[in-house]
């Protein structure tokens, strides 16, 4: 019973589709940005994240999580003004790990 219970958990949190929302990367950002760098910040923001995006959860919330983390780290003077914007995404795309299902099969 246990291993099918596993199981199942393992095949939805696989199916788990993250959907970047730019309005809550920028509003964890600026409540997670006093943070330091790394873990401590990373975990402010999946805290964060949860709390505004609802049904977020699991490998999505970790992952951008640390992609908040990695934006201030990397594209602090990119990602805070224009979350949403063509400037953002790509200093993500290039500088940190891929969240979203379309950057990941592109």
């Amino acid at each position: 019973m246990w291993r099918l219970s596993l199981l199942s958990l393992v095949a939805f949190v696989a199916s788990e589709t993250c959907t970047y929302n730019p309005d809550a990367f920028a509003l964890c950002g600026k409540r997670c940005k006093r943070h330091p760098k790394g873990r401590a910040r990373a975990d402010c923001a999946v805290t964060c994240l949860m709390e505004e995006v609802e049904g977020l959860h699991g490998h999505c919330a970790g992952c951008f999580g640390a992609q908040v983390d990695c934006a201030l780290a990397n594209c602090f003077y990119i990602c805070p003004h224009k979350p949403a914007g063509g400037g953002c995404k790509q200093c993500r795309r290039d500088r940190c790990t891929s969240c979203e299902e379309e950057e990941i099969h592109p």
